[in-house]
């Protein structure tokens, strides 16, 4: 199985009330079924490509999260 790989994040910090968009780079992100932000779903995200996804944060406390994609 071939592991998505985030290589850079758009910004390094959003809204808390959520509604900010960001976008992922990286490899393998074209068969993305989950994006998460500490553990919460996104409020939505979309695949560009096989290196590219944005998405919209949800609502979350102050803080730093880890970014991470499921795939397949």
């Amino acid at each position: 199985d071939i592991v998505p790989t985030i290589t850079n994040i758009s910004t390094g910090s959003g809204f808390t009330n959520g509604g900010s968009t960001i976008t992922i780079t990286g490899t393998a992100l074209s068969s993305a079924t989950a994006v998460k932000i500490g553990g919460v779903d996104a409020a939505s995200f979309t695949v560009i490509s096989d290196t590219s996804i944005s998405f919209v944060t949800p609502v979350l406390l102050a803080g730093n999260r880890v970014v991470s994609v499921t795939t397949l």
